[in-house]
């Protein structure tokens, strides 16, 4: 079984969850944040899950994805943390992770590590960061093969910074905010 979340799902469930079109998805900015993919190539017939996992900002975390797929990999998000200042906090996240980072490959922000380790470490940083609380983290999403695990959070202490017109708070409707977020 493969980690993450396909594609084509993840193109549907960003969609529903920040309520937007597909084309608003195709040219948006609007979710910026720290996303973590796995990818997995074909070879002789059989779908091989990569060593690595890279781990890196975007505006546009499905753009990103939907790019490193172009070349025939099936690259999966495997988690993605929504906050404003995804700049800071993506060197902040480097230098935890700096062990992982593996620098003898062409690419940057590539970590060595398996899908339930890129997990577990999402875990500590959630700990460690005070994730749950900051008010500039909207969301911490991890992917299953069927969408939002139900070990997201979304952050009801978040405040955008309204002076960032990509911050857009996503348009969760009663049952989903309930499935997924409820304390």
């Amino acid at each position: 079984m493969k980690h993450g979340i396909d594609i084509a799902t993840y193109k549907k469930v960003l969609m529903n969850y920040y309520g937007l079109t597909a084309t608003e998805l195709d040219n948006s900015n609007y979710y910026p944040g720290i996303y973590c993919n796995l990818s997995y190539f074909k070879h002789n017939g059989k779908w091989l899950c990569h060593d690595y996992v890279k781990i890196g900002m975007a505006v546009g975390p499905y753009n990103r994805t939907r790019t490193y797929a172009q070349g025939g990999a099936d690259v999966r998000p495997l988690w993605f943390i929504g906050v404003d200042d995804y700049k800071n906090f993506e060197n902040r996240i480097h230098k935890y992770l700096n062990q992982y980072r593996v620098h003898d490959v062409f690419g940057t922000e590539i970590f060595k590590m398996t899908p339930k380790q890129s997990l577990d470490l999402l875990d500590e940083m959630v700990e460690l960061f005070n994730l749950k609380s900051r008010s500039n983290v909207r969301e911490i999403l991890i992917f299953d093969n069927t969408g939002i695990s139900e070990k997201s959070m979304f952050n009801k202490n978040y405040n955008p910074d309204l002076n960032n017109v990509s911050n857009r708070v996503p348009k969760v409707n009663q049952n989903v905010w309930d499935k997924y977020f409820a304390q």
